[in-house]
């Protein structure tokens, strides 16, 4: 042992010559001097003495080096200082959680949980998804920012190659030249800075910076294309007078002029990425996801949270159903299976000293914060709770999702959770669609569904749960073929509810209700109607003395209705109404 430890030390100082301090950590306490006439040495004189036989060897070589030795106390001791919180001792000691063994067993569960919310043969690529990616700082993140600033770099040296000759250019461009050469300098080290989500991101000084580049860069281009008409004429600004002087005469006289275009266009690019919603987020604490109801939250949530176990990155996954009595960290702390004596500063730092290890930031996703039974809490002190708590945990971040319809009630107006509104799939239909009638075994549509109804991913799966179910196995084709597929998918819907409330399937009470509800609120010019007054209007078609199963408990349990719930004020009565869910 003794040599081993002299070897070490040996090639330690051999490695590096400035090295002044070593350090033998012992995870014991070796044995004190005995006492009275007991004969032998101890285990701490033995160090000591060894100790100083090295030191005084190693001088002899020219070499001055101070050796320490910490033992179990001291090394206590020092641990116990920097982990106030008894969370860093959890992570390292604690063999059983926080492994990758236990963090995708809990994912499981939370997928588990999700149920027919999470369909991953169903997952399509959609900007809502990015924006997670951009508030976890992941690889596809890191991948834009690079893009961006290679086509930064790419555009700055074009320029500086161009008007770098200052000689060629008119003594009265030079100083704007010049300005811009340095902003863009300037610029490129403000967007690497980008790069380190550990350190915050200047987003003011960088638009400062960016619009003043598009303003001398503007004024630059308007001096050379005045400078190139008076040489060439305006008509010469063309793709074939160029490329005339390229080849006959080896000369590029629309050089700068066509340098200053696409040093443009490089930055008004960068301009609109800097104004997208997701540039805020990777330096943010908190996001907040939002968007009307069946457009794929949970979907996106969980999809994302199993994305980022694989890259190696902590995600951990609760529900808003999840949250009851109690405060969230011990809602928390309770579904991930955690001893009772586990204190609240414990578990965030141990989830936050198992992120630092990997060193990537670690998520906490609470899905459908609307579904909480008690929801105004998290307005009325658990979100601005959970927040101050984990300001103390920098490598932990959080993401809530919640229904449009709910936010007043569960976020308070003055607190401030950067947000990023869930499309569905907007922009990606028809590759929705493809994947949609291929999962369910039918045939793609011959004419794009252009309805924007089919961008909801909820709204998909019922229409091709009813072409399934009737057993058609593709859209009906002609004008009317989105009115076909609605006639499916009552039907199938009123099947369901006949057998329900026990009613003959062909008065198809269904189809009467929704156009019942449909013209009251086009008479009303209001897209809801008061709970009470849409539950008479379903009861004068069909009636019950028992509610589960009554016709109005069908339609919203078939997703065809929705109930919302509104106060007027915070002090009145709740209030509830009834909307169609797919408006």
């Amino acid at each position: 042992m003794r040599v081993t430890a002299f070897f070490g030390l040996i090639k330690a100082v051999q490695n590096h010559p400035e090295l002044t301090r070593y350090i033998f950590c012992f995870p014991f306490n070796p044995t004190g001097p005995t006492s009275g006439d007991r004969r032998g040495t101890s285990q701490t004189e033995k160090l000591e003495n060894w100790k100083g036989k090295k030191i005084k060897e190693l001088s002899s070589e020219g070499i001055t080096i101070d050796i320490e030795f910490w033992h179990e106390s001291l090394l206590r001791d020092y641990l116990i200082d920097v982990d106030r919180n008894g969370g860093l001792r959890r992570y390292w000691f604690d063999a059983s959680i926080m492994t990758d063994e236990w963090l995708n067993k809990r994912l499981e569960e939370a997928r588990s949980q999700a149920g027919k919310r999470y369909s991953p043969k169903l997952s399509v690529d959609v900007p809502a998804f990015g924006a997670l990616e951009s508030f976890a700082c992941s690889g596809s993140w890191v991948e834009r920012v690079i893009k961006f600033l290679d086509m930064l770099r790419h555009d700055a040296e074009s320029w500086n190659r161009y008007m770098g000759n200052n000689d060629k250019v008119h003594e009265n461009f030079r100083d704007n030249i010049r300005k811009i050469s340095d902003e863009l300098y300037k610029l490129c080290k403000e967007i690497e800075t980008m790069l380190d989500t550990e350190q915050p991101f200047d987003y003011k000084g960088v638009r400062e910076t960016l619009n003043d580049l598009i303003s001398l860069t503007k004024n630059v281009e308007n001096d050379f294309f005045r400078e190139f008409c008076d040489t060439h004429g305006e008509k010469s600004d063309t793709p074939g007078f160029r490329q005339f002087h390229a080849e006959y005469m080896c000369d590029f006289p629309a050089g700068r002029l066509d340098t200053s275009r696409d040093l443009l266009k490089c930055l008004e690019k960068i301009a609109v990425w800097l104004e997208s919603q997701e540039i805020i987020l990777p330096n943010s604490q908190k996001m907040l996801l939002r968007g009307p109801a069946g457009v794929g939250k949970t979907h996106a949530i969980i999809d994302h949270a199993l994305h980022l176990s694989k890259k190696g990155q902590i995600s951990i996954v609760f529900f808003g159903e999840d949250f009851t009595a109690g405060e969230p960290w011990e809602i928390m702390s309770s579904k991930l299976g955690l001893a009772g004596n586990i204190s609240r500063d414990e578990l965030w730092g141990m989830i936050n000293a198992a992120a630092e290890a990997t060193g990537k930031h670690a998520l906490v996703y609470i899905d459908a914060i609307n579904e909480s039974k008690d929801r105004q809490k998290w307005k009325q002190s658990w979100l601005p709770t959970l927040h101050q708590q984990l300001k103390h945990f920098p490598w932990i971040k959080i993401c809530i999702s919640c229904r449009d319809t709910y936010l007043h009630e569960v976020i308070d107006d003055g607190d401030e959770w950067p947000e990023y509104e869930h499309n569905g799939f907007i922009g990606r239909e028809f590759e929705a669609i493809r994947q949609f009638f291929e999962f369910y075994e039918l045939q793609p549509p011959a004419t794009p569904l252009l309805q924007k109804e089919f961008a909801n991913p909820l709204f998909l799966h019922l229409v091709c749960q009813g072409l399934k179910d009737a057993g058609v196995d593709s859209v009906p084709l002609g004008s009317l073929g989105f009115t076909a597929v609605l006639r499916l998918l009552i039907e199938e819907k009123n099947k369901n509810a006949a057998k329900a409330s026990r009613y003959d399937p062909r008065d198809n009470k269904v189809h009467q209700a929704l156009k019942a509800l449909a013209e009251q609120m086009a008479s009303d010019n209001n897209r809801s109607l008061p709970l009470e007054r849409a539950k008479a209007i379903v009861d004068k078609i069909f009636i019950v003395d028992d509610y589960s199963r009554s016709l109005f408990k069908q339609l919203e349990k078939e997703g065809l209705i929705s109930l919302v719930e509104k106060r007027s004020s915070p002090l009145a009565p709740k209030e509830w109404s009834c909307r169609f869910t797919f408006d």
